[in-house]
């Protein structure tokens, strides 16, 4: 019998490295908040099937499908006027700024929404005590959902005038 190595993050039971489920680092980052039971990195198989599988599955098909959310800019206004403005804005805060896009499309996703318009995203440089600087990405959008054959019909005609 193999020796364990590690420990299952939901039942805490011994695991062999040849056997562990392990999760990548930060797979879960577009995630607003985590929920516990995701927040391990090493799981047994049994625990892996049962509770973190189908989880994990599903997180994959919405970051695809937030990788398809169509994006407007704020200065693109004139595409955008007639689409609808009716949910809340949202807001994320990232240490990157395609992450902070992604965030924003994936809460979009999250929500039913394949589109976001009036999106902004700002820098701030953060100064720490050590003399050392990092940049805060700030980014706001406005969920909406929109017909896909008529954004790329617009798109087409505005290519083929």
């Amino acid at each position: 019998m193999p020796k364990a190595t590690a420990a299952c993050g939901l039942c805490q039971g011994p695991v062999c490295k040849k056997c562990l489920e392990k999760l990548p680092e930060g797979h879960f980052s577009l995630l607003a908040k985590v929920p516990p039971e995701l927040s391990h990195r090493i799981y047994c198989g049994r625990c892996f099937d049962a509770q973190i599988a189908s989880k994990l599955q599903a997180y994959d098909v919405q970051v695809e499908q937030a990788k398809a959310v169509f994006v407007f800019y704020r200065r693109q206004g004139e595409e955008t006027r007639l689409m609808k403005r009716t949910e809340a804005p949202i807001t994320v805060t990232h240490t990157d700024r395609s992450q902070a896009l992604m965030s924003m499309a994936y809460a979009a996703v999250q929500g039913g929404f394949n589109t976001l318009v009036d999106v902004e995203i700002k820098s701030e440089k953060l100064h720490n005590t050590s003399g050392y600087q990092t940049t805060k990405w700030t980014g706001i959008g406005t969920p909406t959902l929109v017909d896909p054959a008529q954004i790329h019909k617009r798109e087409a005609g505005r290519a083929n005038p």
